[in-house]
């Protein structure tokens, strides 16, 4: 791992963060060796730069996020990319952000995804959010309610 660590140093997320660099941090979360190294304050930085900067392609780069699940710290990751897709509103995310609602294991991703359904607005995700008026965590639960009151 040292001698991968010395071909590929990681990246300065910070310096990513600061100079508006939307590839290089896309690149950065898919690197399960300097994930647990970020800083949650960061997370929110790296989804600030990912909304206000990218272009549509974004969308489909953080659709690809919401399925990581290599290291502890994914759930982070799937949750940053919830948040950013709720934010940017694109209905090509609603089909992956079903999925979201429907199988991550962490509830805090599953909040985000029905958040996010909501705020999408698509009725394709009317029904998996009734659905989710059933999960296991109120958190959930609140958010599924809420987000079926702006349809």
């Amino acid at each position: 791992m040292q001698f991968i660590r010395r071909l590929f140093p990681p990246p300065d997320i910070g310096k990513l963060i600061a100079e508006r660099n939307v590839s290089g941090l896309i690149k950065a979360l898919w690197r399960n060796d300097i994930i647990d190294s970020i800083p949650i304050y960061q997370f929110e930085e790296i989804e600030s730069v990912l909304v206000e900067e990218g272009d549509r392609s974004v969308v489909q780069s953080l659709i690809q996020l919401l399925f990581k699940a290599d290291a502890p710290y994914d759930m982070m990751i799937r949750g940053l990319a919830a948040r950013g897709l709720m934010r940017i509103g694109d209905p090509r995310a609603v089909e992956a952000l079903i999925l979201v609602l429907e199988h991550d294991s962490f509830s805090t991703v599953r909040q985000s995804a029905a958040k996010t359904l909501g705020t999408i607005g698509d009725s394709r995700a009317v029904e998996p959010l009734r659905q989710a008026l059933q999960d296991t965590d109120s958190d959930v639960r609140q958010a599924a309610k809420t987000a079926l009151e702006r349809f």
